[in-house]
């Protein structure tokens, strides 16, 4: 029997693992909401070969064509969720959806797609953005995104078929650009879309009420605590928004909670109540360590404790990612009026109690 194999997780619902090649995640769970004609998949899991042979035959276990998925809702714009687009749409002619806010504010989603010469590089905009707040030069070479073959200036290097595609270059623009507020129906099914941001400026969730179900991409996970970062130099508190975010989903009426990583659970309530306190330790963690000297955004990264492991043992990629999470707490607390910051005369920006 094949690894990724299709389970029914709800009458009418399947769940597909679509894999991520050489990664500690292993898979993105995909949603197909079947009706009697036409069908709806929620998310498409990240690009590569393996993941496309993976939806082909898990849609065939199903026992659908796949010309029949009319409407491809995507959660947000990473690409463990949204790389593998072009070619499910390819293969079924789906139109894909995706919030308005995930495509105007993706950095990225030019770097490909008719670029013109003396147009500013995203990957060295976000390099530079990195340095700013502390993160040394040795962690910026090479690779930007874990699966690219060569750095931000030459990237025409071969890639290896057997890795996923983390490089987001040259997607296209969805078919449909979502608000937040729509409702898409196939057979028994009305799924609402509810906007969560945090994990990105333009997350969604789905809702499904007569089910009693909710997709949540990466909003909300049963283990994990979804990454929330500052990725870019815009003023902007994305903690702040997922708290929100995490609030708006309390009172829903939801037996059961389909993520995209990890597994289903039950109990959406004490999930959110977990998560809510999570975060009001890690920022008291944080206030702790810029109470002796201002530390850069990588430097309190440094200080703080990781589910993934110990600092020194993490990879740059988690490095970064660690530190655009740490930020988003240092401009919650800034917010708050209880850190402030200043850039030092090396160009650095620097917290402090």
């Amino acid at each position: 029997m094949k690894e990724e194999t299709v389970k029914e997780v709800y009458p009418g619902i399947f769940q597909l693992k679509i894999p991520i090649p050489n990664s500690r995640l292993t898979h993105t769970l995909a949603y197909l909401l079947t009706g009697s004609k036409e069908h709806i998949l929620i998310d498409t899991g990240i690009y590569s070969e393996q993941g496309i042979e993976a939806f082909k035959d898990q849609i065939n276990q199903i026992g659908i064509l796949a010309k029949s998925i009319k409407t491809i809702l995507i959660t947000h714009n990473h690409p463990d969720h949204y790389g593998l687009a072009p070619s499910v749409k390819k293969m079924t002619s789906g139109l894909v959806a995706m919030h308005e806010v995930d495509w105007d504010q993706a950095p990225w989603r030019n770097m490909g797609n008719n670029k013109k010469k003396g147009d500013s590089d995203p990957l060295e905009f976000m390099k530079k953005w990195y340095q700013l707040h502390g993160v040394p030069e040795a962690e910026l070479k090479g690779p930007f995104f874990p699966g690219m073959d060569s750095d931000s200036k030459n990237r025409k290097g071969s890639r290896k078929s057997t890795e996923a595609r983390w490089d987001p270059s040259s997607l296209p623009k969805p078919d449909l650009l979502l608000k937040g507020t729509e409702t898409f129906d196939v057979g028994r099914f009305s799924v609402k879309t509810i906007w969560t941001p945090g994990h990105t400026p333009g997350h969604i969730c789905f809702y499904e009420e007569s089910a009693k179900v909710i997709f949540t991409g990466d909003h909300i996970l049963p283990k994990i605590t979804p990454n929330v970062s500052v990725r870019n130099s815009k003023r902007s508190d994305p903690l702040a928004d997922y708290i929100d975010s995490v609030n708006k989903l309390k009172n829903l009426d939801v037996d059961w909670v389909f993520p995209a990583h990890e597994y289903e659970f039950a109990d959406l309530e004490k999930r959110l109540d977990d998560l809510l306190q999570h975060h009001e330790s890690r920022v008291q963690e944080i206030v702790d360590a810029v109470q002796e000297e201002p530390y850069s955004a990588y430097q309190v990264a440094s200080n703080v404790g990781w589910n993934v492991g110990d600092w020194k043992d993490m990879d740059k990629f988690l490095r970064r990612s660690a530190t655009g999470e740490t930020l988003s707490h240092l401009e919650y607390l800034k917010n708050k009026k209880r850190l402030s910051s200043v850039k030092d005369s090396d160009g650095i920006v620097r917290w402090f109690y």
